[in-house]
């Protein structure tokens, strides 16, 4: 996936993720909880999370849409 892509999907997962569950860190870096087998919920960066765990995180119809208007397949 392009980086243009992928900051626009940063961006809706951002938007769509509960407000508590994603956060911020000091220095403006932006994170979220995700589900971590054997783990539980852990706080990552928003950066760190693949392109398949970006659109996991959005409702189906903004995945859908997005996927659509990106010609994103996985």
């Amino acid at each position: 996936m392009d980086p243009k892509t992928l900051k626009k999907l940063r961006a809706l997962a951002w938007k769509h993720t509960h407000r508590d569950s994603r956060g911020k860190f000091e220095d403006g870096t932006k994170t979220v909880l995700k589900w971590v087998d054997g783990s539980g919920t852990c706080l990552v960066t928003l950066d760190s999370l693949t392109s398949g765990e970006l659109l996991a995180k959005l409702p189906a119809t903004v995945r859908e849409e997005f996927r659509a208007a990106n010609a994103v397949v996985l």
